[in-house]
């Protein structure tokens, strides 16, 4: 998480984790900072060093639906010599990222009073998982995500539970994420039709980043018909006050304009207000 909630009685901020340090952490912020999504209990913690960043209090569970939420793998610790493996992001998995990313942004976009009927939702209680995932073995992790033929590929090295396809709102985005892959959210602002294919801009917070599509997406055969389809999405920002969108891609920075860009290879890592591109109406 890059960013946290602050919340001391009745003072409730957001607090970037460029302006954390360890002593104000521990003189301000500790045992008060929670998970960025509104009315997420979780808890979070701040880890400083290199790569300083907020993770989520150990036992403390998120708000389903929330897009930190994960699930707790169980392992045993001991001394493992296995190489790195491979686990495909399923097709599933992503579709799921994207839609619980939606409701992330609808959160973010609600009224007061909707607001206030979030806070009636329970956590999902978690199940108790009785295999470990590894016995008798010390693990030491290492987590990548890459595109490989056209599908999101976790390498991890070692047992314990991967990382989740990790999302990004357009303004929280930073020269870590870029070459590697995410699900990027944000507000559609403009679609400009570039047949076969299509440049969406993205916004959220004045930030912004561009969605592009290259040689790669229009020879994958999966894409045919999304090709010269997209005033599909031009027509539907036009008639729609509001378009949410989250897509899974690789991060980049043009070499030439120095912009932000989100490269998709699949047609269907693309969705809008919880819509794949044709499906919208």
């Amino acid at each position: 998480m890059s960013t946290v909630r602050y919340i001391n009685e009745e003072e409730i901020k957001e607090v970037r984790i460029t302006d954390m340090t360890v002593s104000d952490y521990e003189a301000i912020y500790k045992g008060k900072i929670y998970c960025p999504t509104p009315y997420c209990p979780a808890k979070a913690v701040y880890s400083g060093g290199k790569k300083a960043h907020f993770r989520t209090w150990q036992k403390k569970d998120h708000l389903q639906g929330c897009i930190h939420e994960f699930d707790r793998v169980p392992i045993n610790r001991g001394i493992s010599t296995e190489n790195s493996i491979g686990v495909d992001i399923s097709f599933n998995r992503r579709q799921n990222a994207m839609r619980d990313a939606f409701k992330q942004m609808k959160i973010m976009t609600m009224t007061e009073e909707e607001r206030e009927n979030i806070k009636k939702v329970k956590p999902r209680p978690r199940p108790n998982r009785r295999n470990p995932k590894t016995e008798g073995k010390e693990i030491i992790s290492n987590v990548k995500n890459t595109l490989v033929g056209g599908d999101v590929r976790e390498e991890e090295s070692g047992g314990q539970r991967g990382r989740n396809l990790s999302k990004r709102f357009v303004d929280a985005i930073s020269n870590s994420d870029i070459g590697d892959i995410r699900l990027v959210m944000g507000q559609l602002t403009n679609v400009e039709v570039q047949n076969p294919t299509a440049k969406f801009t993205v916004e959220w917070n004045e930030k912004k980043i561009y969605v592009v599509f290259e040689e790669a997406f229009e020879k994958e055969p999966s894409n045919g018909a999304y090709l010269n389809n997209f005033g599909i999405v031009k027509k539907y920002l036009e008639n729609t006050d509001l378009v949410l969108f989250s897509g899974v891609g690789e991060i980049r920075r043009n070499r030439r304009t120095e912009e932000l860009e989100l490269v998709i290879y699949i047609g269907t890592d693309l969705s809008f207000n919880d819509s794949g591109m044709l499906h919208l109406r």
